[in-house]
């Protein structure tokens, strides 16, 4: 899955929007995009390409629904940069399909409505 179709993905959940909040702290990196309702102006999916070149998303889950992702899939762990009991960290290109990275997003955007 590509940045470009995970955000198409995103535009079909509802009225949203993207922007780069730590643009100033992250001068000489690739930024932090987040993707934001439209309304409440909530984060519910970002991206960041780690320094080891791993292009990773960040969605917010259910604790439990979290837990057992984390148990089960190499590619999901604890949020980087964010709450780590409701925000997960997960690699694209790796053990989880496209369908289940569509699933996730979706989780988390109807979290954050």
């Amino acid at each position: 899955m590509t940045l470009y179709e995970l955000y198409e993905i995103c535009e079909n959940l509802g009225p949203i929007y993207q922007n780069c909040p730590f643009s100033k702290m992250e001068k000489d990196k690739t930024p932090t995009v987040a993707i934001r309702h439209l309304k409440n102006k909530k984060i519910f999916c970002y991206w960041i390409q780690h320094q080891d070149g791993d292009l990773v998303i960040a969605v917010k889950l259910n604790p439990e629904r979290a837990e057992m992702l984390r148990e089960e899939f190499g590619a999901v762990s604890p949020a980087l940069h964010m709450n780590k009991t409701h925000w997960s960290d997960i690699k694209l290109d790796s053990d989880l399909s496209d369908e289940q990275i569509l699933t996730l997003v979706e989780e988390s955007y109807q979290l954050t409505k």
